[in-house]
Parts: structure tokens; C-alpha cells; sequence
């Protein structure tokens, strides 16, 4: 079966040495949502599903739900 797309739906944006939390709309299941962050020109940490910024530039975000009886992850 096709499955709901999982969408991050928090700001684009957060300020360096504050916090963004972070939270998502859609996918299927009830599964957990985990976030990874992948640094580029700037870099941030994820605690749970708060990042924080440690360096101006750009990073980016990926949320991943977790698979269940109705989700293929």
C-alpha cells in the first residue's frame, strides 16, 4: 500500500546557539520518529527532537518513523 509521506514541519530556520524543537505531520503507523542531523557548512546537535545550533551555516535534518504493524519504515 502507498504510505502517508512523513514531513518535518517545524521552522527552516534557528539561530545560532538557540534551540529549535522539532516535530513532524503525516506517515503512516504509529510509530516513533527519530531525527538524524548530517552538518554541511554549519553543524548542529539533536537531543530527542530538539536541535540546537553550534555553528552558523547550513545543516540538514532527516525525521525517520520507526516501522510497525502498519508502516514499513
Amino acid at each position: 500500500d502507498t504510505q502517508q509521506a512523513l514531513v518535518i514541519d517545524s521552522a527552516a530556520t534557528v539561530t545560532y546557539g538557540e534551540t529549535l524543537t522539532l516535530s513532524t505531520k503525516g506517515g503512516s503507523g504509529s510509530g516513533a520518529v527519530c531525527y538524524t542531523v548530517t552538518n554541511g557548512t554549519g553543524q548542529a546537535v539533536i537531543d530527542g527532537n530538539v536541535l540546537t545550533a553550534l555553528q552558523a551555516g547550513t545543516v540538514t535534518v532527516q525525521a525517520t518513523k520507526a516501522e510497525d504493524a502498519d508502516y514499513s519504515a
